[in-house]
C-alpha cells in the first residue's frame, strides 16, 4: 500500500497535537476561496493546533476526506458547534464564499496558519526589479538637478 506525503503530514499533525508537541507544514495555496487574503502561489505554513485552541477568525487548516483522503483546505474559523456525543465541530468559511462549510469534525484538524508567503521567484524577481528601477530614477533625478 503506498502512502501519500499528505497522509503522513497528517498523522505526524495528529501525534503532535495529542502529545502536545508542535509541528510546521509549508504547502502552495491553490484553489480561489479565501481570496483576496490567499491567492494560488502563495504557500501557508500551518503549525500544528489542537482544535479547542483555535479561535473565530484565526485560518485554519484541516483535512477535508468528502475531497480525497490527502486534501488540504484551509479556511477562516468561524466558530464551534457540538455535534454527537458532544464531539467538537469546527465551522469555517472560505472569504470568497457568502456559506458556510460542512461542519470539521475535530480529528480532521491540523493547526492554525502562522505565515503566509508570496508567490516564489517571480515574485521576488519583480519586487528586486521595481526596487532597481526606483534606484535607477532616484540617481537620474539627481544627476538632473545637479546638471
Amino acid at each position: 500500500m503506498k502512502v501519500s506525503p499528505a497522509r503522513i503530514e497528517l498523522e505526524v499533525a495528529r501525534a503532535a497535537v495529542e502529545r502536545g508537541a508542535r509541528t510546521r507544514f509549508t504547502f502552495p495555496v491553490t484553489g480561489a476561496s479565501m481570496t483576496p487574503a490567499l491567492t494560488g502561489g502563495m504557500r501557508v505554513t500551518v503549525e500544528t493546533a489542537p482544535p479547542e485552541s483555535l479561535a473565530p477568525g484565526e485560518l485554519v487548516c484541516w483535512f477535508d476526506p468528502s475531497r480525497g483522503p490527502d486534501h488540504k483546505v484551509v479556511h477562516r474559523l468561524v466558530g464551534t458547534a457540538r455535534g454527537d456525543g458532544g464531539r467538537l465541530l469546527l465551522v469555517t468559511r472560505g472569504d470568497a464564499s457568502a456559506v458556510e462549510d460542512p461542519p470539521v469534525p475535530a480529528d480532521c484538524v491540523i493547526g492554525r496558519v502562522v505565515e503566509v508567503r508570496p508567490p516564489g521567484l517571480i515574485y521576488r524577481v519583480r519586487r528586486l526589479a521595481g526596487g532597481l528601477v526606483r534606484a535607477a530614477l532616484g540617481l537620474a533625478r539627481r544627476a538632473f538637478r545637479r546638471a
